[in-house]
């Protein structure tokens, strides 16, 4: 125990002599790195499409790990439910009702968003 109260110790003074200390910042260096994170923001804007085409991409691979996931599932439960008693079966019929609902779930958010994103980018269903 009085080892690792001393590693402890010596690792925490190793640490604050490690880290730099910023107390020799004065206000005007610390507002001029302010406002130059200020300026290079304005001077490139985020566009509204960019977020949606980012968030649209990302949705796709959250939709596509879910159903997988989901699949693997309700192939992984059917084949229990095939080879389990009655009682058992009773069981596994909630956790693969479950299952489908989650599944509907998943596929229905994705529809939703494709939706807004849509309706927002003011894009054509058609292409």
């Amino acid at each position: 125990m009085k080892h690792i109260k001393t590693i402890l110790i010596l690792s925490m003074l190793l640490a604050l002599t490690t880290i730099p200390s910023y107390a020799s910042l004065n206000w005007e260096d610390i507002s001029g790195q302010a406002g130059e994170f200020i300026n290079r923001g304005e001077n490139k804007p985020i566009e509204l499409g960019d977020v949606g085409s980012l968030i649209n991409g990302l949705s796709g691979i959250l939709v596509t790990i879910g159903v997988t996931v989901v699949l693997a599932g309700i192939l992984i439960i059917g084949i229990k439910y095939m080879t389990a008693t009655p009682e058992e079966a009773a069981k596994i019929k909630t956790k693969l009702v479950g299952l489908v609902i989650a599944g509907i779930v998943i596929i229905a958010s994705y529809g939703i968003w494709q939706l807004a994103y849509l309706f927002f980018t003011g894009a054509s269903v058609n292409g």
